[in-house]
């Protein structure tokens, strides 16, 4: 195959923009786009051997996995066994532990697998995971694995007749890529199905090539880099992807390999000693980006120019990896085939068992002490939360931890997303002495405001908003309803920064909304005006059949999990600071508090409660998280726990004792 620079300075471009998306530079917000650019890459150049080996009868399978291998294994298998060595002396218990699970799922080539089914209303964790970044190894090795033997069984019908094939199942993986953006967002991230036509659309770019070879077109390969770029800089993480909006880097890819040849501006410019030079050890640097970004986080070491540095460090690694493990392992004269097979497979045994003895291990806790283990481990709501479910109503007939306190006195209702859920087990226990029930309306992520959809998952938080607010309505035995959410982050759309060093992890969470049964996509502060008039809409709306309505002002949001930061204060003998600033809070909140501010009525049929005026000191302008006995406030960096819930939960039940009167 005929080496082309330009393609080495087209990954260059790709491994830059990913990485500077990571080290969280907001000029490139759709740097995850590089590795789209990438799948291309590997697509074209895979296919372009595999057609050359088969129509010159010298494929074979054997030579094919080892040459992949070779290129993939050694300098992967190299980063993951220093990865192990600082986790080991950096993580906590829950840390290793997810660790541990990466490592295992990445030796059997399923770590997106792994990090899809971890992923969901708990996926800002994953800027902790050293190993993230493998899930498009993950898929590019399923394509691997099963895209020659596609090729080579079909051959014998044409290449006509294979070409049309793939064409036909790349463009059923686009189809359900767009499908799947919008009804199961995080699968059609990770999984290979909704990638494939990636790798296909390079799939095809070598056939097409193969017959007209690398044309020369100055227009068209300028129009290919300015919609790679273009992507780069204009998409963010409210961008649906992978999409029809993954056509734009990816047609662009495949412009750029048609039509770049070394004549070409755009090809000059790629081929540049700079270009090419980043391009060679472009893979070898994104393996080693995410681990540097992922242990700063774990560390809380993480200023701005600390992740500059840690890009640097990135690329002097990368050239060291390249240099003296990629390199020699490709050569079969320094490492023989036997040799090279029996390393893997020992690694990949290796590894397994450090993946399984860290999970059966919860992490090899037995390194910290017991005091640390139980602050780790402290009770939070993440398993109870991500899968909870209260809604639609239907789940009320099967489901009884949708019903708390009395399943016999119903006279209440609880909507909200898992801010309302924080609240479920101190509101049962009171409710149950009270001899009442209340049903839970409560969906994990999902704004519970009418006429909004939240971009990630809209079908599912419309219609059960739609069914809970019709069920209080015409349910003339509800006559209150406790609304409590997280106001702030549906409006703001950013996750918390605490100005502190505390950036609560994640992706942003775009909420719009919707007239007339359509969704819009508003201006950014048109956006917000109407999310906060459709949040004073819904509560108004239950208020007008009648009904009394308990609002939950926003919660502190603290920027960290404050039982980690005690762990680690005491394991690594540091004084992180477990309080955070009450003023950035209040600038957080302006919007919604200022909102529920001029809600308040005087005939007390809408009642608000405001946490934060006990859990923050106006004079030394601080918010704790844990009591003076020790008790944590917090789940993690936005949840309240049990002893922060009862808070709330006294003033509701002291409001609901005063409002009505109960047959005991």
């Amino acid at each position: 195959m005929i080496y082309r620079a330009e393609i080495d300075g087209l990954r260059a471009l790709a491994v830059v923009a990913v990485i500077l998306f990571h080290a969280g530079l907001e000029a490139f917000e759709g740097g995850f786009v590089g590795v789209d650019v990438f799948f291309v890459i590997s697509g074209y150049l895979i296919t372009t051997i595999l057609i050359k080996d088969i129509e010159s009868n010298r494929f074979s399978f054997i030579e094919f996995y080892e040459r992949r291998s070779r290129r993939i294994l050694p300098a992967l298998f190299f980063m993951m066994l220093v990865c192990i060595l600082f986790s080991w002396f950096l993580m906590l218990p829950n840390q290793m532990k997810d660790f541990s699970q990466s490592i295992l799922a990445v030796s059997l080539f399923v770590s997106n697998v792994l990090f899809w089914v971890e992923s969901g209303y708990f996926e800002g964790a994953a800027e902790h995971k050293p190993l993230l970044h493998t899930w498009s190894l993950a898929v590019e090795e399923q394509y691997y694995l099963l895209f020659p033997v596609f090729l080579y069984a079909t051959w014998r019908f044409g290449k006509n007749y294979v070409f049309w094939i793939i064409v036909f199942v790349s463009a059923v993986s686009l189809f359900f890529s767009e499908w799947g953006a919008r009804h199961m967002p995080s699968a059609n991230f990770y999984l290979a199905p909704a990638r494939v036509w990636e790798l296909l659309a390079g799939s095809i770019t070598a056939f097409l090539l193969q017959r007209t070879g690398v044309r020369n077109n100055n227009y068209l390969s300028l129009i290919g880099i300015i919609a790679i770029l273009a992507s780069i800089f204009l998409y963010d993480d409210a961008t649906p992807f992978p999409s029809f909006y993954g056509l734009v880097p990816v047609v662009g890819t495949v412009l750029l390999i048609i039509f770049a040849s070394e004549e070409t501006v755009v090809a000059k410019l790629l081929r540049t000693k700079v270009f090419v030079g980043v391009g060679l050890i472009s893979y070898s640097t994104y393996l080693w980006h995410q681990p540097l970004l992922a242990f700063l986080k774990i560390t809380d070491v993480n200023g701005g120019y600390i992740r500059f540095l840690a890009v640097i460090l990135a690329l002097v690694l990368g050239g060291f990896s390249w240099r003296f493990v990629e390199k020699p392992f490709r050569e079969k004269m320094k490492v023989s085939r036997a040799n090279f097979f029996g390393l893997t497979l020992g690694f990949v045994c290796l590894f397994s068992v450090f993946g399984l003895a860290g999970h059966l291990t919860n992490g090899f806790d037995m390194r910290v002490a017991k005091n640390i283990q139980d602050l780790v481990k402290f009770p939070d709501q993440q398993d109870e939360i991500a899968y909870a479910a209260c809604a639609p109503i239907k789940k009320f007939r099967k489901e009884d931890r949708c019903v708390l306190g009395d399943k016999k006195n119903i006279i209440g209702a609880l909507i909200g997303d898992s801010h309302s859920i924080m609240l479920w087990e101190p509101l049962h226990q009171r409710l149950e002495k009270l001899g009442i029930g209340v049903l839970s309306f409560s969906g994990a992520g999902c704004p519970p405001v009418l006429d909004v959809y939240r971009r990630d998952r809209h079908n599912s938080c419309v219609k059960s908003n739609l069914e809970s607010y019709k069920f209080v309505r015409q349910n003339p035995n509800i006559e209150f309803v406790i609304l409590s959410a997280r106001w702030t982050l549906y409006v703001e759309r950013e996750r918390f920064n605490n100005q502190e060093g505390g950036v609560e992890m994640g992706t942003d969470v775009f909420v719009d909304v919707i007239q007339d049964g359509v969704e819009q996509v508003n201006a950014e502060a048109e956006r917000k005006i109407k999310v906060l008039g459709a949040i004073n809409n819904s509560i108004s709306n239950l208020s007008q059949f009648g009904r009394k309505i308990y609002v939950v002002y926003p919660v502190p949001e603290v920027g960290f999990k404050p039982n980690e930061r005690l762990a680690k204060n005491l394991h690594f003998k540091r004084n992180l600071s477990i309080t955070h600033n009450y003023d950035t809070f209040l600038y957080r909140n302006r919007r919604v508090r200022s909102m529920f501010d001029k809600m308040r009525n005087s005939d007390g049929s809408i009642m608000f409660f405001d946490i934060s005026d006990f859990i923050c000191d106006k004079l030394t302008r601080r918010c704790k998280t844990v009591l003076e006995t020790g008790e944590l406030l917090y789940t993690d960096d936005n949840h309240l726990s049990d002893v922060g819930s009862d808070l709330i939960v006294d003033d509701i039940i002291g409001w609901i004792s005063d409002t009505y009167e109960f047959s005991r």
